[in-house]
């Protein structure tokens, strides 16, 4: 279990070093659950409760979005994780609030923008081919009467 751990929290940091795309979301639960199964072995924990309790503090410590978490437990456990809830919220609520600190550094980074070549010849091309050019003409003067 420590060697998953181990992997895990390496391939993460690799990936997020070298700038692949991903989200915080399975990589937090993926490691989440391997902290608390090993510690839940430990300790002697129910093999429901730990994976519940792992799912909640990962995505809540790489997220920091609780509910959403605990929501997610819900959805991956069903009804055999559901004694594993009163659990599950404290610990959510602490790793939420205490990774505001660990997780700041975790920034994505955003795709390249394409930029257009030259806009001006780009606006100019597309507003002559959307109406003909006409010469201005200048308004006439109004003649008075003789």
């Amino acid at each position: 279990m420590l060697a998953i751990l181990l992997g895990r929290a390496i391939g993460y940091a690799i990936c997020l070093g070298v700038g692949f795309r991903g989200g915080p979301v399975f990589p937090g639960v993926l490691i989440g659950v391997a902290v608390t199964m090993l510690v839940g072995q430990l300790a002697d924990m129910s093999p429901t409760a730990a994976p519940a309790i792992g799912t909640a503090c990962g995505m809540a410590a790489f997220t920091r979005l609780i509910v959403s978490s605990l929501v997610f437990v819900l959805l991956i456990s069903g009804t055999a994780g559901v004694g594993a809830i009163p659990a599950a919220v404290p610990a959510a609520a602490t790793a939420g609030s205490s990774a505001g600190c660990s997780t700041s550094a975790f920034r994505f980074p955003r795709p390249p923008r394409h930029r257009p070549a030259d806009r001006s010849l780009l606006s100019r091309l597309s507003r002559s081919r959307s109406r003909p050019h006409r010469p201005q003409q200048r308004p006439r003067a109004l003649a008075c009467p003789p």
